[in-house]
């Protein structure tokens, strides 16, 4: 029987799991992972650790290993990557040798390091790391291997990788933490400082995503959010538009 390759996209707000066996994504959730503080058993991964987060009960504690789009919890990102695997089929004995995973264009010997370690603790004999706008640019169709050259930007939660490919090849790349967080954060500070009401990130995000645009919009789209108003501090509610955002 063929042997499994996977390629991982272990990222700061999401992590992708893709099955170059079975031609599909096998896994895309949320990069967390909940323990019970005392026991430091697993108790979610994904989407319901994440669930939780803010709502966690006083004897869960809800762990992000990823940040900026580096490992920042070496054991928690193995903990939350054997469960995936495990979850979705993947037990040790069931692992093949092949593993690859995405890193930004800059990362640096350390966190391929801790990549290399993470996989051959999980059980993978064969490792690999890419660029993740190299990949980025393979996924969209958009990779030449003729002599032109293409501007691949690739916008994380916790940071952006850009590279200029031809060939097939990566030419020259760099990575910034400037990201989707940043672009959240920023709306999250407008709203409190010119509409004085006081929402959380996963509100200013939803912003981002229904009426958040790099360009100016041929129509001005309005959203609701809900929040607190910062001077009675009272629930409240207001629309938005997308020439604010």
């Amino acid at each position: 029987m063929r042997k499994e390759f996977l390629g991982v996209d272990l990222g700061s707000d999401k992590t992708s799991i893709y099955s170059f066996q079975q031609n599909r994504v096998i896994f895309s959730e949320a990069t967390a992972i909940a323990y019970e503080k005392t026991s430091k058993e697993v108790k979610e991964v994904g989407f319901l650790a994440e669930k939780i987060r803010g709502k966690t009960p006083f004897h869960y504690q809800v762990i992000h290993p990823v940040i900026n789009g580096l490992i920042y919890d070496d054991d928690a990102a193995y903990d939350f990557l054997n469960t995936v695997l495990s979850r979705v089929g993947f037990s040790k004995r069931k692992r093949g040798v092949n593993i690859m995973f995405t890193a930004p264009s800059n990362c640096g010997k350390v966190h391929k390091k801790m990549l290399l370690a993470l996989a051959k603790k999980l059980g993978f004999k064969n490792v690999y790391i890419e660029s993740q706008a190299k990949l980025s640019g393979i996924g969209i169709g958009e990779i030449s291997f003729a002599p032109v050259a293409t501007l691949i930007a690739d916008i994380g939660s916790g940071i952006t990788d850009i590279a200029l490919l031809s060939m097939g090849e990566v030419v020259t790349a760099d990575s910034t933490a400037i990201a989707g967080d940043t672009f959240d954060e920023a709306i999250r500070r407008y709203v409190i400082q010119k509409q004085h009401l006081k929402i959380s990130l996963k509100t200013a995000e939803y912003i981002k995503m229904k009426i958040g645009s790099i360009r100016e919009l041929s129509e001005n789209r309005l959203v609701e959010i809900k929040g607190r108003d910062t001077v009675t501090s009272l629930p409240s509610s207001i629309l938005i538009s997308s020439g604010e955002i």
